[in-house]
């Protein structure tokens, strides 16, 4: 039986036609790999700038939500109203702790100096008075702004309940103090060196130059808080960076501006611009958030 032999190897033609088609296939696959990479670079720059906007845009919409609350209409809610943030042009917001937590009572006790009780506060209220460390409460009669007296928290925050509506109280700074229904509790930072009349803490906004950027046009936003005490010291923190600019709107109860009669704001607009920098894909972007808030103003004496 006579056996047949093909010995042919692959053409030079056929050898370039797959060298075509793996070059192909190859530019195919890398372009996606290079676009891919591109889209996770810039969707990352892009989620910084975001989340520096909603964490500017969140603390500022809270100071400015509880400016004025519980507070005598001789503190006007917003004592001073720039157009735009810098290092020297301040938005100042006055209220009675920055904090912004407070619980409404739902009965009445009396505590004694030196004396403890829990007391039932609204329901879902307590969550917030949670704390690993000792924490004063200011307890305020909303009716006619009278200071009942200056309590503290233990340091677990002596909420209990099934809905953190228990507050365990301490009486340590001297007199009684006696709570009656529908009094106000509201929780001080550890910034607040308040007096014990309800006399407002301070709060400031403003924009400073970032050291640890090499991009001018990116400044940190400061929130620095003021007790209300004689000598008490100025606390600043860090807000957000990489804040470009933000620019406010003070307006009144029909929406009309109010820049030239800032004590008539019932409302501030906030308009704020974030940036990138150092970005591995295209150039510096930039995104903006904005809303409008309105302030919480109680009437007051």
């Amino acid at each position: 039986m006579r056996r047949i032999q093909n010995n042919r190897g692959f053409t030079l033609v056929e050898m370039l036609i797959v060298a075509a088609i793996l070059g192909l296939v190859m530019v195919a696959v890398y372009s996606l790999y290079i676009n891919t990479q591109r889209t996770a670079y810039t969707s990352e720059e892009v989620v910084d700038a975001q989340q520096n906007l909603r964490i500017a845009m969140d603390t500022m919409v809270a100071d400015i939500r509880m400016a004025g609350f519980l507070t005598s209409t001789s503190f006007d809610p917003v004592s001073n109203g720039p157009d735009e943030l810098s290092d020297t042009n301040k938005l100042i917001l006055q209220a009675p702790v920055s904090s912004g937590v407070y619980a409404r009572a739902v009965d009445s006790l009396d505590i004694a100096n030196n004396g403890s009780a829990t007391i039932e506060v609204d329901t879902l209220m307590g969550a917030g008075f949670r704390e690993p460390a000792d924490v004063k409460v200011l307890v305020m009669n909303p009716v006619n702004l009278d200071v009942r007296g200056i309590l503290t928290l233990p340091q677990d925050g002596g909420v209990s309940g099934d809905d953190d509506e228990d507050l365990l109280l301490n009486n340590t700074y001297g007199d009684g103090v006696s709570i009656t229904e529908r009094d106000i509790l509201l929780k001080c930072a550890a910034a607040d060196d308040i007096k014990d009349d309800g006399s407002p803490v301070t709060i400031s906004y403003y924009l400073d130059v970032d050291p640890d950027s090499t991009d001018a046009s990116l400044m940190l936003l400061k929130r620095s808080i003021l007790g209300s005490k004689a000598g008490a010291t100025e606390v600043i923190e860090t807000v957000a960076a990489g804040i470009v600019s933000v620019e406010l709107m003070y307006l009144d109860d029909n929406g009309e501006n109010t820049a030239a009669d800032i004590d008539k704001t019932s409302a501030v607009s906030i308009l704020i611009t974030s940036g990138t920098e150092d970005n591995e894909v295209g150039r510096d972007k930039s995104r903006q958030l904005q809303t409008v808030v309105m302030i919480r103003n109680v009437t007051g004496v």
